[in-house]
């Protein structure tokens, strides 16, 4: 019975994570300045580096990391910082794709190709 639950939970997180990077997406597009969400893209794909240099051998790294970004985005709520903000869910969204693996590859693929555009367009 509670492994019927473990399995119904952990799907129900890989197709929250699967809807919601493109979404975030979608609204940085349609609702932020272009400026600002380049510099979403650039913070996220910073971040996300970040995670990987810090967190990328601890075994209990996402966790970690999980709380000290869930801290920075509450931070951010705070002072109204709409890259900020973006950039620390997508962050949030990346490492919770991670830990699910190959079923969460569509929300990676998304941020991933997200922050190579904006990254792309801030060479020129």
């Amino acid at each position: 019975m509670f492994a019927r639950f473990r399995e119904y939970l952990k799907n129900r997180d890989i197709h929250q994570i699967n809807k919601a990077a493109p979404e975030i997406i979608d609204y940085s597009r349609q609702c932020l300045k272009p400026e600002t969400v380049r510099h979403a893209a650039l913070l996220t794909a910073e971040h996300l580096e970040r995670v990987k240099k810090i967190y990328g051998d601890d075994p209990l790294g996402s966790n970690r990391a999980l709380v000290e970004y869930k801290g920075f985005h509450n931070d951010s709520k705070r002072k109204r910082d709409d890259a900020a903000l973006t950039a620390f869910t997508l962050v949030m969204i990346y490492i919770r794709a991670t830990d699910q693996g190959a079923p969460c590859n569509a929300a990676m693929k998304s941020i991933d190709d997200w922050t190579g555009e904006w990254a792309h367009g801030s060479e020129n």
